[in-house]
């Protein structure tokens, strides 16, 4: 495997911190209520997925492994926290439906990244 030297370099590290800015926007427009609900939730979860990658980045392939799979959880979470914002009409469908397109693309990014360090 041709691995990337500087976790810069890394695509689903930029992808992941991509997604993490645009959940960081979405969630500013949110009720000061919500600060220690979906806000926080999102922001959690947004950022925990590049934090992992970045982790796993520099450890043994094991490691590695385990790290990407959190990270996948994250996306899970950060999909499910936004679907149920849109249930209580703090996000519209057009931002859902952009959101959850970047996470299930964050998704089979990372599934494929699992792929690769278990069986190449």
């Amino acid at each position: 495997m041709n691995r990337v030297k500087q976790l810069e370099q890394f695509e689903a590290w930029k992808k992941a911190e991509a997604l993490s800015f645009h959940a960081y926007e979405l969630s500013k427009t949110f009720p000061p209520e919500e600060f220690f609900g979906f806000t926080m939730r999102i922001r959690q979860a947004a950022s925990a997925i590049s934090s992992y990658i970045a982790e796993g980045f520099y450890s043994p392939v094991t490691d590695y492994v385990h790290s990407v799979e959190v990270a996948v959880t994250y996306v899970c979470e950060l999909k499910e926290t936004v679907k149920l914002s849109c249930f209580a009409k703090y996000v519209t469908r057009e931002e859902l439906v952009l959101l959850e397109k970047r996470c299930d693309e964050m998704t089979r990014l990372l599934n494929r990244l699992i792929f690769t360090l278990k069986y190449k």
